[in-house]
């Protein structure tokens, strides 16, 4: 097989992929930050669809008061961002490591929608609109 017939391959396995599938990868993305080769193949070339992470993220969030869920609450020293629902959409708290083992004070923004949210939490902790590699397609 030739490189023009694999990638021809590759795209019609990416052509394939069922829903069920994509919300499974993606809720799996959203756990672990994590992708395994094949899992990673079988996304579609743009990337995994934004409004499926966006949703893993926002059923975890029905099960756990924060997210990530292992955030460690009393861990007073962390550095990322934490996304909790509030009264009029979504809190994000932003902290960043400033020296060895020294955290900037919380820095807590409100939005209105959970994909706003989840736009800084990628741009902030991943410094991309992607996750381990993985794009993240905001126009899906």
């Amino acid at each position: 097989m030739n490189d023009i017939d694999n990638h021809d391959s590759q795209n019609k396995e990416h052509s394939v992929l069922s829903d069920h599938d994509v919300s499974s990868l993606a809720r799996k993305l959203a756990k672990k930050w994590h992708l395994n080769v094949a899992e990673r193949r079988s996304l579609p070339i743009a990337g995994l669809p934004a409004s499926a992470f966006v949703e893993a993220i926002r059923d975890i969030l029905k099960t756990s008061p924060w997210y990530p869920s292992d955030w460690p609450r009393d861990e007073p020293a962390y550095d990322g961002v934490v996304i909790t629902p509030s009264e009029d959409g979504f809190t994000i708290h932003v902290r960043q490591e400033i020296g060895v083992m020294r955290f900037s004070d919380a820095v807590i923004t409100q939005v209105a929608t959970l994909e706003e949210a989840v736009r800084t939490l990628l741009k902030t902790t991943f410094r991309a609109d992607a996750i381990d590699g993985i794009p993240i397609d905001w126009t899906r």
